[in-house]
């Protein structure tokens, strides 16, 4: 038997041994943390905000009441299906309009990226195809990452200075996770800017949660707000704090193998591919597992729950009565990503219910079977690493869908070619 002096001995070497473990193990996230935010820790619970980026997002996106916009005389570039393309936001902050910003607007859209038209030019987007097929100005306010929630409340700011008489929301499947969000970061790890609004059910009517971080100097004692943020985010306990990695490090990642063990060894095998040249699209593969997939499972979970599904068909209430109190008529258009298209083809569609009940609220444009009849191949989606948003070709299909639903009467009065 082992005497005291040597049981000790062996005691201080094997402390010794999971110390040096965990001083790997932190040096390795930290390291794999430089260029995928997605790997969080415990500092992620109150990240450092640097001065010299925010005011770059003060110039160019930021807003106390919606959290971002779109900014009027701002311009972008990024790259599209085939190569650089450019955006530009015009006086009133609405997608430019290339040869049709003199026209009359009688339609204006409301929306998300998929709204906005992501990835190509600004003569490519569909309400630009829109406003050939009605030879009118249809008005582009579409905002990239926008729930339904932003979008209505966009639509309720903007609409008097630009009113019109139909207004259209346009909005992906994933909306439903971004309108339980007051902290992006909390669902989408990293973007750590993107404070916003959210409606909440009492009583069974929607009652609104005004963004709190509304003045560029809280954007620096966020920490005096974790608790409202805490509260008001669906997933900062049901995704955000089950994901952290904390020290002792060695548990934590047995703990969330599926998760964080699994994503360290596909990170580590991307730095080896990295290094030898070789499967530079490798990276994309490991967000796509990781986070893309992850993300439409976690919305395919809530499009269950029955208590956020009538969230979601309050909004479209809200959105109908303000329709009628203005007197435009509402369109709702549902747009699926690639990766929802692969769901809905491999074991049908999650959110049929919900459209049905959007449905008996006001007139549905959903583009899922004709995206479903289509092989993604054939060109209506781009290929990038967030799913892939709509090509040219996509967004004339939806355009031209759009002028015939409006043509066939579906509560909106747009004559045949012509407004």
């Amino acid at each position: 038997m082992m005497n005291g002096r040597e049981i000790v001995t062996v005691l201080g070497m094997a402390l010794g041994g999971f110390l040096s473990l965990e001083l790997f193990l932190y040096a390795l996230l930290c390291f794999l943390r430089k260029d995928y935010p997605w790997l969080i820790m415990e500092a992620d619970e109150n990240p450092l905000f640097v001065r010299k980026d925010l005011e770059k997002f003060f110039r160019h996106g930021y807003d106390p009441e919606l959290g971002w916009v779109r900014k009027p005389g701002t311009s972008g570039r990024e790259k599209g299906r085939s190569g650089q393309v450019e955006y530009h936001i015009n006086h009133v902050g609405a997608r430019l309009n290339p040869g049709f910003e003199d026209k009359p607007a009688i339609i204006s859209c409301y929306g998300d990226s998929f709204a906005f038209c992501r990835q190509v030019g600004d003569a490519e987007t569909w309400p630009h195809y829109l406003s050939r097929l009605t030879d009118s100005n249809v008005l582009n306010f579409g905002v990239g990452n926008y729930g339904m929630d932003q979008a209505l409340l966009r639509m309720k700011r903007e609409y008097r200075n630009c009113p019109t008489k139909i207004v259209i929301l346009a909005v992906v499947p994933e909306t439903i996770s971004r309108v339980l969000n007051v902290w992006k970061h909390y669902h989408e790890y990293g973007n750590i800017f993107g404070f916003k609004p959210r409606f909440v059910l009492e009583g069974g009517q929607l009652r609104l949660v005004p963004n709190v971080i509304d003045e560029e100097e809280k954007f620096f004692k966020v920490g005096e707000h974790l608790s409202h943020l805490r509260q008001y985010d669906y997933f900062y306990n049901r995704k955000f704090r089950a994901d952290i990695l904390r020290f002792p490090y060695t548990f934590s990642l047995l703990k969330t193998w599926r998760r964080n063990l699994v994503l360290v060894g596909r990170l580590l095998l991307k730095h080896v591919f990295r290094m030898l040249k070789v499967r530079p699209d490798y990276a994309e593969y490991v967000h796509d597992v990781s986070v893309l997939r992850r993300n439409i499972e976690i919305c395919e979970h809530l499009y269950q729950d029955a208590e956020i599904e009538t969230l979601m068909v309050k909004i479209l209430e809200e959105f109908a009565g303000f329709a009628k109190a203005e007197g435009f008529s509402p369109v709702f258009v549902w747009l699926p990503q690639q990766n929802d298209i692969k769901i809905v083809q491999a074991r049908g569609s999650y959110y049929s219910r919900f459209l049905e009940r959007a449905r008996e609220v006001l007139p549905v444009v959903d583009m899922t079977g004709e995206f479903c009849e289509s092989d993604a191949a054939a060109g209506i989606y781009s290929s990038d690493r967030y799913g892939g948003h709509l090509s040219a070709h996509g967004n004339e299909r939806v355009a031209e869908r759009i002028a015939e639903s409006l043509r066939q009467g579906s509560g909106c009065a747009v004559a045949r070619g012509r407004a």
